[in-house]
């Protein structure tokens, strides 16, 4: 640890932390919005490598907030705080409480945009889903037989002929 960084106070670490989670949340917002080329291609390798990549941006992102708790946890206790609030920050520290508020804006609006895009992806995938399911009914149809109560028989398994001999 740089000697710079020794010095900083929790609230500066925790606007340090704050800051990294949103340039965190931007890549994975430009990362997000790659991926939509593999959704509309159906690109299985190319959305299992996305999968993965989302997978790790959960731990970093955990990790981060994590952090990012125990510093303004630091700030509280150094300060007397009896509750780690914005405010109280900003009273004590009235420049880095601002930043950290800024900083906080700006990953609620990073946040509600990654949130739009899961929205979108999950229609997309909803859609191929239909559409790969409708694909598959139409290469294996139902057949149209009905049992003695005038009930649709089961679904066929393959051709609707039949095996018996």
């Amino acid at each position: 640890m740089s000697e710079n960084a020794s010095m900083a106070t929790p609230l500066q670490d925790a606007l340090a932390i704050a800051r990294t989670l949103g340039e965190a949340l931007a890549a994975e917002i430009e990362r997000t919005r790659r991926a939509q080329g593999a959704l509309a291609r159906l690109d299985a390798e190319q959305l299992f490598a996305y999968a993965a990549g989302r997978d790790a941006f959960h731990g970093t992102t955990a990790a981060l907030e994590g952090r990012l708790a125990e510093a303004l946890a630091r700030a509280g206790r150094e300060w007397g705080l009896t509750e780690v609030t914005l405010g109280a920050l900003e009273a004590r520290s009235p420049a880095d409480g601002r930043a950290l508020s800024q900083a906080f804006a700006e990953i609620r609006r990073l946040s509600a945009g990654l949130d739009e895009l899961n929205r979108l992806h999950k229609a997309l995938l909803e859609r191929s889903v239909h559409c790969v399911g409708a694909y598959l009914s139409q290469l294996q149809p139902r057949v149209q037989a009905y049992d003695r109560r005038g009930a649709a028989g089961p679904a066929s398994e393959g051709s609707s002929f039949s095996r018996r001999v």
